[in-house]
């Protein structure tokens, strides 16, 4: 993919006539969509929105890069998964992630500061957030789910 050109010069300005506004256009960060097979997240990849529309009846891994400061990644289910497989996100490195699921009607959340995997479950609704900050020492995961069980963790 190339990455120039996603600034564009406008013709039109706040006030007629005063000169040009930089217009944005494209992509502005990378995204990833991942169905039914296994995928290796790379640092050159930091910012990516990683779509989660799991469509198959195995479980599918998505591997973190390892943790430096500064890489982020959101995931985001599209759907709920058609299959009975399960996505799993994994740390390069065992116990490295720090995770907070949020919270619903009756109770205060969850949370795990060495897990291994987070996994969106087959019986998610669709719509789950799941979102990892790395400080360089771990990486920090917050999930919101809309039901109770959608998000889970392990390790």
């Amino acid at each position: 993919k190339k990455m120039a050109n996603y600034l564009d010069l406008s013709t039109k300005s706040v006030e007629q006539g005063e000169g040009r506004l930089p217009k944005l256009r494209g992509q502005i960060c990378p995204v990833v969509t991942v169905t039914t097979a296994a995928t290796t997240l790379y640092d050159h990849q930091s910012g990516a929105t990683v779509f989660l529309t799991i469509s198959g009846g195995s479980d599918v891994v998505i591997t973190l890069p390892e943790v430096a400061a500064g890489l982020n990644f959101t995931f985001v289910a599209t759907a709920s998964p058609s299959g009975a497989g399960d996505a799993v996100i994994t740390a390069a490195t065992a116990d490295t992630i720090a995770i907070c699921v949020g919270p619903d009607q009756s109770a205060d959340g969850t949370f795990d500061a060495a897990a291994d995997t987070v996994t969106l479950e087959a019986a998610a609704l669709g719509g789950e957030v799941i979102r990892f900050v790395s400080d360089g020492t771990k990486w920090y995961a917050f999930a919101n789910q809309p039901a109770v069980g959608s998000v889970t963790y392990a390790g």
